[in-house]
């Protein structure tokens, strides 16, 4: 579903078509190199928490991966464990879309299923996400318009922007925005 390079340079396979819950990753340097072994520092886990890992972002100190029912950490540790992996947020927390997430400054942003959220070392709501909760998520329909959701960011007013198709509508026709340095939304 998605593909991230770590800091680490080690390349992740985000949900793959064989196990739609498992992150993959390379030898750290040689995306040639996919088979664990002593020599390597290829790798694989199954996370638990949702159906399918949808997207994953690279942030400050860790990498972030979304299920559509969770949020992990994959932290690099070195030795045989390479990363330490530890569940962020469950339930409606998990992202709702594959593109509906961003890293601004170390601070990831990301629309669930049922709000808005942010982790600078842990998850919590938007500020002010409840102005704008009932506004996007009342227009929302399901099946694959969904999947054309999307977040873009403007660092320069520090605006995060989330593009989304209404209910009656086949293509994106509406957006809402946060300002994440004042607080609103």
């Amino acid at each position: 579903n998605s593909i991230l390079v770590t800091e680490e340079k080690h390349l992740l396979a985000i949900g793959l078509s064989t196990d739609k819950m498992r992150v993959e990753w390379c030898d750290q340097d040689d995306n040639t190199v996919w088979t664990p072994s002593d020599q390597v520092t290829a790798g694989g886990r199954t996370l638990t928490g949702g159906s399918e890992l949808l997207f994953g972002v690279k942030s400050k100190g860790t990498n972030l991966l979304f299920s559509d029912g969770s949020v992990w950490t994959m932290t690099f540790i070195g030795g045989q464990d390479v990363f330490s992996f530890r569940q962020a947020a469950g339930g409606a927390s998990g992202i709702i879309a594959p593109r509906a997430g961003l890293d601004v400054d170390g601070t990831v942003f990301w629309m669930g299923k049922g709000d808005f959220y942010m982790f600078d070392g842990v998850v919590r709501r938007i500020p002010g996400s409840k102005d704008i909760r009932r506004f996007v998520f009342d227009q929302l329909t399901g099946g694959l318009n969904l999947s054309k959701i999307h977040a873009v960011s403007i660092t320069l007013f520090s605006e995060i922007f989330w593009f989304f198709a209404s209910s009656g509508a086949s293509e994106i026709d509406s957006y809402v925005k946060v300002n994440y340095d004042e607080n609103w939304a």
